[in-house]
């Protein structure tokens, strides 16, 4: 999404806009967009500088971590950020150690909100995606899906990492011991 700074004026301008993954560029290795993101964003023109305060939102497709299934999940991100001239950018790199909002730079009076944009959103996925939070994943024997049918395989005990330390030491059988 790109916005002229010379079309800003000192008050502050509310935009909204539906873009395609594409044109925003979200990327994410393990998800895909295919909805639009919907954008709304606060422009406040400070002389050079503009402030962006915005949100956006889309559907992500992953895999659940425990039955592979594909599930759709619903991202809403936010941002904030500080865009500047690209002539000033050596000033600015002196006060970021003291800031913590995050500075951009802007050439040509353009500038570009899609890269914060994406980055709002892809910082939304999780990095475990359940189709359900009750979701009882796959069989670890016959690999078939526990949501959706029943296996014959028998329950797979967990190995216990302290049996062995159970076997030095005699139970107490006294109960607890007031002192």
């Amino acid at each position: 999404m790109k916005v002229g700074v010379a079309s800003l004026g000192l008050v502050p301008v509310h935009l909204e806009a539906v873009e395609s993954p594409s044109e925003v560029g979200i990327e994410a290795d393990a998800a895909t967009f295919a909805a639009p993101v919907h954008i709304a964003v606060k422009l406040t023109r400070m002389q050079e500088d503009v402030l962006a305060q915005g949100t956006a939102r889309t559907v992500a497709r992953m895999q659940c971590s425990r039955c592979l299934e594909d599930v759709d999940l619903s991202l809403h991100g936010r941002f904030d950020a500080l865009y500047m001239p690209k002539t000033r950018e050596p000033e600015a790199n002196r006060r970021r150690d003291r800031d913590d909002q995050r500075i951009n730079y802007y050439s040509e009076f353009t500038i570009d909100l899609s890269a914060d944009i994406a980055e709002s959103l892809v910082l939304e996925l999780p990095l475990r995606p359940l189709c359900s939070p009750t979701c009882a994943g796959l069989c670890p024997s016959c690999g078939a899906n526990r949501n959706t049918e029943r296996c014959s395989c028998p329950a797979v005990k967990p190995d216990d990492p302290f049996a062995a330390l159970r076997d030095l030491v005699p139970p107490d059988d006294s109960g607890p011991s007031e002192g």
